[in-house]
C-alpha cells in the first residue's frame, strides 16, 4: 500500500479501505475486491462518517481492485449515501476505474441518482491525476454553483 502511504487508514476490511489525506481535506475509499453487502457497507459507512464528521467536500474512490457490489448494495448507495453525503458537504467525486466491466457497471448505476448528479464526478486512471483533481476544484470551490 506504499501509494497510499500518505493517507491515514481508519477502517480496512478484507474488501475496502477508508481513510483521510494526511495533509488535504479528502476521503479516500480504496476497493481490494468483491465484498459482502455488510462489508461493503460497514467501509460506504465509515467514509460518510468521515466526510460529515471533517466536513469533507471532495473524495476519491480508487475502484481498480473493485469486482463489482449486489443490487441491495447499489440501492443503498443510491438512496441513502450520495444523499447523505451532499446534504454533509461532499461536492466533488474523483473515480478510479480499472478493467472489470462489473465494476464500471456498478459505478454507473451508483451514480445515476438526483444527488451524485448535484456533484462534480470525474473518471481517472492514477491516484495522482485524481488528488490534482481534486485540489484544483477545492481552489476553485464556490458552494452557491451547488444550490
Amino acid at each position: 500500500m506504499e501509494e497510499y502511504k500518505e493517507y491515514e487508514i481508519l477502517f480496512d476490511n478484507y474488501c475496502i479501505s477508508i481513510g483521510v489525506h494526511s495533509v488535504k481535506n479528502f476521503t479516500i475509499e480504496i476497493y481490494k475486491d468483491y465484498g459482502e453487502d455488510d462489508d461493503i457497507l460497514a467501509g460506504k459507512r465509515k467514509s460518510g462518517e468521515l466526510i460529515a464528521d471533517r466536513k469533507h467536500i471532495g473524495y476519491i474512490a480508487d475502484m481498480r481492485n473493485f469486482k463489482g457490489a449486489s443490487p441491495a448494495a447499489m440501492l443503498y448507495v443510491q438512496n441513502v449515501w450520495f444523499p447523505e453525503a451532499f446534504k454533509n458537504g461532499l461536492r466533488y467525486g474523483a473515480l478510479m476505474f480499472g478493467p472489470d466491466i462489473f465494476s464500471h457497471f456498478a459505478v454507473e448505476t451508483a451514480i445515476d441518482n438526483p444527488f451524485a448528479k448535484k456533484m462534480i464526478i470525474e473518471k481517472f486512471l492514477t491516484l495522482k491525476e485524481a488528488e490534482n483533481w481534486l485540489i484544483q476544484k477545492f481552489s476553485t470551490h464556490n458552494e452557491a454553483d451547488f444550490l
